[in-house]
């Protein structure tokens, strides 16, 4: 994957931020594996939009765009040309 480095660091994000140190891979279900809860994405979309200064509109958070840190990451590069990774 192109932008592999920014689905590691959403991963990365994910786990130590929202899943208290469960490991994330960047390609895992985030959302029908119950990883994440609807709260968990709201508060995981205001951290992207705070860390790369953009805004992710409603219609945007979809279970396309927001599956994986894959999925994530080549939204974010597509819709917003976000190409380098999160620090943490």
């Amino acid at each position: 994957m192109a932008n592999e480095p920014v689905a590691r660091s959403i991963a990365a994000h994910i786990s130590a931020d929202l899943l208290g140190g469960e490991p994330v891979e960047p390609g895992d279900d985030l959302l029908l594996s119950d990883l994440l809860d609807s709260l968990s994405v709201v508060r995981l979309v205001a951290h992207l939009e705070e860390s790369y200064a953009i805004t992710i509109p409603p219609e945007d958070v979809v279970l396309e765009t927001m599956q994986t840190a894959d999925a994530i990451a080549a939204y974010l590069a597509a819709a917003h040309n976000v190409t380098e990774p999160l620090t943490l």
